[in-house]
């Protein structure tokens, strides 16, 4: 099983998307959630997969859009202990 470990603001982040794709769908705030969780495991896995935005921060980050979800992407630290 792939580690990763959420910030306190991801994991906010994480209820007010929920909260804000439910009050139209409990289904598709269901289904975007799956993604999500889906991609943290994969990002445990393959901590390189991700790509740089220079034009959104200079941290030493790593951004990774969700293919089936593509108006929602995760930020990460690829150098983090949990991610090897």
């Amino acid at each position: 099983m792939s580690r990763y470990e959420l910030t306190t603001k991801a994991k906010n982040d994480l209820q007010a998307i929920w909260s804000y794709i439910a009050a139209d769908s409990v289904q598709a705030a269901d289904r975007v959630e799956t993604a999500l969780f889906e991609a943290f495991g994969f990002l445990a896995l393959n901590p390189l997969a991700g790509h740089s935005r220079h034009d959104l921060t200079e941290l030493p980050v790593l951004v990774w859009t969700l293919p089936r979800f593509p108006n929602y992407s995760i930020v990460y630290d690829p150098a983090s202990s949990l991610c090897r």
